[in-house]
């Protein structure tokens, strides 16, 4: 489904897999230095206990919740989410380059307005509604 809605068959996904490096790190090897320069779109410091991402030239590198006490569904989701977003970056950025930086307005633009759905996680004996957002750059492809 994450596919789908990035505009992918399996045939594109396998392609960009085979194009594409995904390096995946836990989140205590956040480099904090390397984010100190940047800022959330409300202007804070990036928060290095949260899931994040860098993409580029056929590479990805995320950094996510990585242990069972974190895998619980919120942490679960912002690992998807994080996820996502990089895999936007990426597909717009093997689609146009860096040329106006076009690859990361357009995903940022679209960050709280896409496709929403949820899924169902069972943990401590109770199921739990865990909403995801994905980012829908369908229109872009």
């Amino acid at each position: 489904m994450l596919w789908e809605l990035h505009g992918y068959d399996l045939k594109k996904a396998t392609q960009f897999l085979d194009v594409v490096t995904i390096e995946i790190h836990p989140l205590s090897d956040t480099n904090t230095e390397y984010f100190a320069h940047l800022k959330t779109t409300s202007g804070q410091k990036i928060n290095p206990n949260m899931p994040s991402g860098v993409a580029g030239k056929n590479h990805i590198r995320l950094f996510l919740h990585d242990n069972k006490l974190n895998s619980m569904g919120f942490k679960l989701r912002e690992n998807a989410e994080r996820i996502g977003h990089e895999i936007c970056h990426e597909i717009l950025f093997l689609k146009w380059g860096t040329a106006g930086g076009r690859h990361v307005t357009e995903v940022h633009s679209r960050a709280d307005s896409g496709e929403k759905f949820t899924f169902w996680f069972y943990t401590l004996k109770t199921w739990w509604k865990i909403p995801i957002t994905i980012i829908d750059i369908r229109r872009l492809l």
